[in-house]
């Protein structure tokens, strides 16, 4: 008689084992990167085609085009000062035909969930929270419909590629699994579910990612440390043109705004001298294929005058010194116009 064997768990496996068991969330699915796991993510819940998914105007293009490829219409929501998305402007998106809503966690900042998922109970529609930029943050304990993360190489928790999708509900991981083999089940028939795709997360993608979550928490308080020694720093003496942004619960980046002064120049020039800075995203109605008005933005004015640093205690040179420069060179001279004027 022949013995029947467990195959050992491939990395991938494993990935959603631990990186489960790190964020406290069930029903993991690993795939090729965040953008799959944002468009896996709105293919596994069955949303009818047509629907409006609302969408941050400040955030990553991804997420807006993980909609349209799930057959979904982005609704945009302009952010608050923090940069999230603004709670007091959602009401007005809600439609008849909204389906779901996708907070993301900018810069490392927690969306206010609770009156999020209060909208979505008020109204009925799934709950999407787009967390790459929170790795190691909170949840809650209130428990989404999905959450998504990416492990870019500039994430917290990161290989050269990959992304991850956590649902609520073990029947649209079930599915997502599917979708993301070329919608081939375990079967093996090849009979294959529609409108599947390749998002596998190869093994050889998912060491790297298991060996950063190995060492996440000495990562996480080496990026804590260096953020408050950047708020140090630039706040003594206090550097004129330079505004504190909020605090972050999770040290991803460290951004800064400089109000009226251009962002673009002063990262242009912090990286000519060889320093990483980076411009704010721009707002989804400036982009080409969402193209709307825009230039009204609390998200349109905040894209110009904040710049962000990164955190990454592998790869970050940070030097205050020339971010003050750098926002010295561009105040404006007597009797000049400001960019606002």
């Amino acid at each position: 008689m022949l013995k029947k064997f467990s195959a050992p768990m491939e990395p991938y496996q494993r990935l959603e084992q631990e990186f489960g068991e790190f964020v406290r969330r069930k029903n993991m699915v690993a795939c090729s990167s965040g953008t799959a796991a944002l468009h896996l993510a709105l293919q596994s819940l069955n949303l009818p085609t047509g629907g409006q998914v609302i969408v941050p105007e400040f955030t990553n293009i991804a997420c807006a085009r993980a909609c349209t490829l799930a057959g979904l219409k982005p609704v945009f929501v302009d952010c608050g000062n923090d940069l999230l998305i603004d709670v007091s402007k959602i009401p007005d998106a809600i439609t008849a035909l909204t389906v779901a809503i996708m907070p993301v966690h900018i810069y490392g900042r927690h969306c206010n969930m609770e009156a999020i998922r209060n909208l979505s109970d008020r109204y009925g529609f799934y709950v999407i929270e787009d967390c790459s930029e929170y790795h190691g943050g909170d949840l809650g304990d209130t428990i989404s419909d999905a959450y998504c993360w990416s492990f870019y190489k500039n994430k917290i928790i990161a290989g050269e590629e990959g992304g991850m999708v956590s649902f609520k509900r073990e029947s649209a991981a079930y599915l997502a699994r599917d979708i993301r083999n070329l919608g081939q089940t375990n079967r093996h028939d090849f009979l294959h579910a529609p409108f599947s795709h390749n998002y596998r997360l190869s093994n050889l993608h998912a060491e790297p990612i298991l060996k950063s979550l190995s060492d996440v928490e000495r990562n996480l308080e080496q990026r804590r440390q260096t953020a408050e020694q950047i708020q140090k720093s630039l706040s003594h003496p206090i550097q004129s043109g330079i505004e504190f942004m909020p605090d972050r619960e999770v040290n991803w980046v460290y951004d800064i705004r400089v109000p009226g002064l251009d962002a673009a120049a002063i990262v242009k020039e912090l990286n000519e001298q060889g320093l990483d800075a980076r411009q704010a995203f721009k707002p989804m109605s400036e982009q080409d294929e969402y193209r709307g008005h825009y230039r009204h933005l609390n998200a349109y004015v905040r894209s110009r005058d904040t710049f962000y640093v990164p955190l990454d205690p592998q790869r970050t040179h940070i030097s205050t010194a020339a971010i003050q420069r750098a926002v010295r060179n561009q105040q404006p001279k007597p009797n000049t116009r400001t960019m606002w004027d």
